[in-house]
């Protein structure tokens, strides 16, 4: 097998699909990109254990990515951003 080839299968793509957006994260301020990111590496970690068809994947990737965006944007932002007890 050529050695090129290990590069395109699904889960290595869907990997550094979500490395390049976590890295987009910092450059690209909102904590949004990220939650694509994480989508991404939900995919790759599911297509692993068992292989999805590109429909499957792209599904699986919109849930995730909405899903988490949904449920932690909110707290991790206030993660960030911190409190302020006086100004």
């Amino acid at each position: 097998m050529e050695p090129w080839r290990e590069w395109l299968r699904p889960e290595v793509i869907w990997f550094f699909i979500g490395l390049v957006l976590l890295f987009a994260e910092m450059v690209i301020p909102g904590l949004i990109v990220a939650f694509f990111g994480f989508g991404a590496w939900v995919v790759a970690a599911v297509h692993l254990c068992k292989p999805l068809t590109v429909n499957q994947q792209l599904a699986l990737f919109i849930t995730a990515s909405v899903l988490s965006l949904a449920l932690a944007r909110s707290w991790l932002k206030n993660m960030f951003t911190g409190y302020v007890s006086s100004r």
